[in-house]
């Protein structure tokens, strides 16, 4: 299942604007079934996962947000940005050194004539 959300970020996100008693306040309030989950003896973090990886398997990552949102707005404006993934992806086709080049650059196309290491 692809997801359209950078888990890490969110991780990051309820890790660093919800203490404690908040991340407690918000699964008894939203996200009934992992509050039912959660031990007295799990860790914040392990807490975490368990709301992320429910909100995965149930589509609720926009709740989630939301709640995030209207308990802590400052943090959530922090990391709202990296929130979702990007849609842009990144293609390496290796390295090539071409010595000095030189031309006119226009907006995202280059145009006149390009010097590639000394030869036309």
């Amino acid at each position: 299942m692809t997801s359209k959300y950078d888990f890490s970020a969110i991780r990051q996100l309820l890790s660093d604007s919800l203490d404690d008693a908040m991340l407690n306040e918000l699964c008894y309030d939203y996200f009934r079934p992992v509050y039912d989950r959660m031990a007295e003896s799990m860790s914040k973090g392990q807490r975490i996962q368990t709301l992320i990886d429910y909100c995965e398997r149930q589509s609720k990552f926009e709740q989630l947000l939301q709640a995030v949102k209207e308990m802590n707005p400052q943090r959530y404006a922090h990391y709202e940005a990296y929130i979702q993934k990007s849609d842009v992806n990144i293609v390496t086709w290796g390295s090539v050194n071409i010595g000095n080049v030189s031309g006119n650059i226009s907006g995202s196309t280059a145009s006149g004539d390009i010097t590639i290491g000394g030869k036309n």
